[in-house]
């Protein structure tokens, strides 16, 4: 009779550690899940913060065209090339001006403003466009 009593405390102590083994698998899965939610909500915050940067500044660049907009002439018109960094992060901001083939639209110019930049845990250049048009004096 002892001798079933004995292995009966053995089996039970022996799924005590298998129990405790797949608890331990399991924490850890769910762990690694949450780490790599976290690391792509911070990769996803980071690209938030850098394509509003990177929208403020060409909206800001089409801004201040526009409020220098009568004082401009087709002479005026040069592509341009700004190098920025905010926050350690470089942005390029490429302004670039085209004529539309409208006929109607003789004086009207196309400024587009391209920003570009890479944020830090980007591996891969993102890009951002903004186009306006302008009356052009001769």
């Amino acid at each position: 009779m002892q001798k079933k009593i004995f292995s009966l405390k053995l089996n039970q102590g022996g799924w005590i550690y298998i129990d405790s083994l797949i608890a331990m698998i399991i924490l850890s899965v769910a762990l690694i899940a949450l780490l790599i939610t976290y690391q792509q909500s911070t990769s996803s915050t980071v690209h938030a913060k850098t394509y509003s940067q990177a929208a403020l500044l060409a909206q800001s660049e089409l801004e201040k065209l526009t409020n220098v907009e009568e004082n401009l002439h087709s002479n005026d018109l040069l592509n341009e090339e700004v190098e920025r960094e905010i926050d350690g992060v470089k942005y390029k901001l490429f302004t670039i001006w085209t004529k539309p083939s409208l006929e109607q639209a003789e004086n009207i110019y196309q400024c587009e403003v391209k920003v570009q930049w890479r944020a830090p845990i980007a591996k891969t250049d993102s890009i951002l466009s903004m186009v306006s048009y302008f009356e052009i004096q001769r």
